[in-house]
């Protein structure tokens, strides 16, 4: 054992972490002179992991402990002789690797991917603490750190847009390292456990969400035609840039498809890219043939999801709509999907709202466009206007946290609609 002096390089008025002194040890004691080796030593997740956990237990530390810098009270370290023969000696590996399973075709945002780890491969048999760790409400350091190593483990980039195929293998920390994230006052009860198998058993869906088939409608689609409103918005602290209706709400789609999907119902998605249904993309044919989509898959739901846009640049806030004709059966089924959305991502009641009250009078995507089209697909529809693009500020609002609003709107989205057929 050794005797470490934290030097005071960066004048931290609060003193230094246990992550800052554990890498500044790697550096300045066991490679002051090799650089190389150094930076090898902090790419290692599970070195550094162990020699923090040494420290605090030498030390007689808790987690959240900050050191201020002091002649008169060095802080007790291995040796690096003594860290490497311990780092053998335990030698765990410090990855895992998952496959990413799926739909032929499919692909996933990082967030999705970094999501179902928590959830499935984590705590598969812990749903309250997966959700906790999920929860947008709550602090995501943990899932943020996840998320950014799972970036520079697999090489994917910070690019927001990169998705993941169905078979791609990834690496992925492990569950100890993991939970070396997980600030304090979340942490009560966690207990440290490494992986030892990458299989998934799920537990049984909710019985009301079997055979239960939902189609999600991401609104408009490819070409200048069919694009929807346009709108900036800086997405996770990111740079300004401008966003059509058509990609943002595919990804709201892909997201609730994910959280069904988890909560036990059939998914059908009207598109997964930026093509709309139809080739041509003429709105009133696209339109058609989407209430087609749902009438051919008989489908027990519709949900159809928009952004919203106005000359009046200050309206901004959340309003759904159902067709008036089915106003019995639809106006419930909106509502709940409207205290959803609000419930997911705090937007402004703008109410729930009949689609007669528009100017054009009626959406097509809610009412049957011919009489005599199965008529007996009766299945409950509704659009969500989630929030109004040409407002900056609101969507400057709903982007500061984009990634974790879009976990909380499948989230929500999924709880809603197992209530709604638990009726």
């Amino acid at each position: 054992m050794q005797t470490y002096t934290i030097r005071d390089t960066r004048r931290e008025q609060n003193g230094y972490s246990i992550f800052q002194v554990a890498d500044e040890v790697i550096r300045n004691v066991y490679h002051p002179n090799d650089q190389n080796a150094a930076q090898a030593m902090l790419a290692d997740e599970e070195a550094r992991r162990r020699l923090r956990q040494e420290i605090r237990q030498r030390n007689g530390l808790i987690r959240d402990t900050h050191f201020v810098p002091s002649n008169k009270n060095p802080i007790q370290i291995p040796t690096r002789n003594e860290f490497l023969g311990l780092a053998a000696a335990q030698s765990p590996t410090s990855a895992e690797t998952i496959t990413i399973t799926g739909q032929p075709g499919e692909s996933f945002l990082v967030w999705q991917v970094v999501s179902s780890v928590i959830q499935d491969i984590y705590y598969p048999n812990n749903s309250d603490l997966a959700t906790t760790l999920t929860d947008t409400g709550r602090d995501r350091t943990a899932y943020n750190w996840l998320a950014g190593q799972i970036r520079s483990m697999n090489n994917l980039g910070n690019s927001l847009d990169v998705r993941i195929r169905v078979g791609t293998t990834l690496r992925i920390p492990s569950k100890s390292a993991f939970e070396e994230q997980i600030p304090s006052h979340l942490s009560d009860g966690f207990h440290t456990s490494s992986i030892t198998t990458t299989s998934v058993e799920r537990t049984a869906p909710p019985a009301n969400s079997r055979n239960k088939r939902i189609m999600i409608d991401p609104g408009h689609g490819d070409g200048s035609t069919n694009a929807g409103t346009e709108g900036n918005m800086s997405r996770n602290g990111g740079t300004q840039r401008r966003y059509w209706e058509r990609d943002l709400v595919l990804e709201f789609a892909l997201a609730a498809e994910t959280a069904l999907r988890n909560a036990g119902f059939t998914v059908i998605l009207t598109r997964r890219n930026a093509n709309a249904p139809l080739p041509n993309n003429e709105e009133d044919t696209d339109i058609a043939a989407r209430w087609q989509m749902g009438a051919r898959e008989n489908v027990d739901a519709f949900i159809s999801i928009h952004f919203n846009g106005a000359d009046n640049a200050a309206i901004h806030g959340t309003e759904t709509f159902y067709a008036q004709p089915r106003a019995r059966t639809d106006r419930p089924f909106a509502t709940a999907i409207h205290n959803a959305v609000r419930r997911a991502i705090g937007t402004y009641d703008r109410g729930v709202k009949p689609d007669s009250s528009l100017p054009q009078r009626e959406l097509g995507v809610l009412r049957r466009p011919d009489p005599n089209d199965n008529p007996t697909h009766n299945s409950p529809r509704a659009l969500i206007e989630i929030e109004f693009m040409t407002n900056i500020t609101a969507m400057n609002r709903l982007g500061a946290n984009f990634d974790r609003n879009l976990v909380s709107f499948g989230r929500e989205l999924a709880n809603a609609m197992t209530t709604w057929f638990a009726r």
